[in-house]
């Protein structure tokens, strides 16, 4: 099912019924499937534009669970996004090209609609949406505060701590914003990429990390995104950040904000496009 913000289509006249109420905004359409490898590649990004588009309408269409809408609209391969405005058809992009797909919303996108929130770091996404929860995890994280409430801006409370983020795509980081009170908030933290075992607290101490952060109690309260050696976060599918301490030496390390920024890295091979209709070589 479809996040709140993109609309999943049952059938033609849903379709043309969306269309019809978007009235002058933007629409774009994606048309993917359950088996098509590039459309689960994509999906996360079209979540994170369509959080950042609130203006525009999102639409999602299953082509097997919904297969009038692609047969009237010709569709083809997969993923394609479909945009229209005034329920004409204004421009077709296929392919899992998270630039491609930004680049071409930001063209049809009018001024008057207003682009959201724009990102704290231009060029660069919030990559919350790309992380796998279930397969993350925080060592020494507080019973009743757990770590994941951080990721969406509200309080947390950890001792010293260790978090190990996993995303669900490759990704380049690129930024990393850490808000917490000046007292107690996180004073040194080291990250590390792709590392093939877990560290634990003696390990990580000890460790060489990829970078290593000091923050100050102005940098914290203010909660800016802070530049990370973008040359070596180039391939990152694990992040590894180890807390070593915090600015007030308290027992209790407070965080009430992380935000990763970034972009994810989508490989396409032009194998992996399904075809649904047609025959090969045909035009479209």
């Amino acid at each position: 099912m479809a996040p709140l913000n993109v609309k999943d289509i049952q059938d033609l006249d849903e379709y043309r019924r969306q269309l019809e109420s978007a009235g002058e905004k933007l629409v774009i359409a994606d048309f993917g499937a359950s088996w098509c490898r590039p459309c689960h590649l994509i999906a996360p990004v079209f979540q994170s534009l369509a959080d950042k588009y609130p203006n525009a309408v999102f639409l999602k269409v299953d082509v097997d669970q919904c297969q009038d809408v692609p047969a009237v609209e010709k569709v083809s391969k997969m993923p394609t996004f479909i945009f229209y405005k005034e329920s004409a058809k204004v421009d077709l992009l296929q392919g899992a090209d998270p630039n491609a797909l930004e680049s071409m919303i930001k063209k049809h996108y009018s001024e008057n609609e207003g682009a959201g929130d724009e990102s704290l770091v231009p060029g660069q996404l919030d990559l919350t949406s790309y992380i796998s929860k279930s397969e993350s995890e925080c060592l020494n994280d507080h019973d009743e505060h757990p770590w994941i409430n951080a990721l969406e801006a509200s309080e947390d409370f950890c001792s010293t701590m260790i978090f190990n983020i996993t995303f669900n795509t490759h990704v380049k980081l690129h930024s990393i914003l850490l808000q917490a009170p000046e007292e107690n908030g996180p004073k040194v933290i080291k990250l590390f990429t792709n590392l093939a075992l877990p560290l634990d607290f003696d390990s990580a101490l000890g460790s060489t990390p990829t970078q290593e952060l000091t923050f100050t109690p102005e940098e914290l309260v203010a909660g800016k995104p802070i530049q990370l050696k973008f040359v070596k976060f180039q391939n990152v599918n694990c992040l590894t950040i180890f807390v070593q301490n915090n600015v007030g030496e308290q027992e209790v390390t407070r965080i009430n904000r992380l935000v990763l920024f970034g972009t994810p890295i989508t490989t396409t091979h032009m194998d992996d496009f399904k075809r649904v209709a047609g025959k090969p070589g045909e035009s479209h």
